[in-house]
């Protein structure tokens, strides 16, 4: 708990972007092309865990008002989900390649939309990269006015999973 009588000091920011050379070598494994919109973001953590673990803990480990804004937004944007509970997929999001120190998370809508998560794992350091293809303007349109809020929501995540590697680790 803070206690309110102490001056609070701002700790230095835990989710921080990532440099452009190294974002588009992890973008190399989302197989995705062209791609219209990326971002990438990256926090260091206490603890050790393959890609997949910490991929599961940020999205089907996220508090859950969180889960229900990411599974409302993905269903307004008719994104085809998988079944919840599988091995085979994250929060809805398919599994397209696993490695001990990458996952590549997939998902698209029938109109045109496509989206891709890479998470790499390594030396206590997570990178989140999300790359967007779409083939409608439409859909460009519309992520345009998304992104902004989609970038401080991923942030959002991250930091929250920052928060909570101290109580809850995956082993490895």
């Amino acid at each position: 708990m803070i206690d309110s009588r102490r001056r609070r000091t701002e700790p230095a920011p835990a989710v921080l972007p990532v440099e452009p050379s190294e974002a588009q070598e992890i973008q190399s494994l989302s197989g995705l092309s062209p791609i219209q919109y990326r971002e990438a973001f990256a926090v260091q953590l206490t603890a050790n865990g393959s890609a997949e673990e910490w991929a599961r803990l940020l999205l089907e480990g996220a508090t859950p008002r969180k889960r229900a804004a990411m599974l409302t937004t993905w269903g307004l944007l008719r994104l085809k989900l998988g079944p919840a509970g599988s091995p085979d997929h994250v929060l809805g999001w398919r599994v397209r390649s696993r490695s001990d120190d990458a996952v590549v998370l997939a998902v698209r809508n029938g109109p045109g939309l496509e989206a891709r998560i890479v998470l790499t794992a390594s030396d206590h350091r997570l990178v989140h990269t999300m790359v967007v293809h779409n083939d409608h303007w439409y859909w460009r349109l519309l992520w345009a006015a998304l992104a902004p809020k989609h970038r401080s929501f991923v942030r959002g995540l991250l930091q929250d999973l920052v928060d909570r590697t101290q109580a809850d680790v995956p082993q490895h």
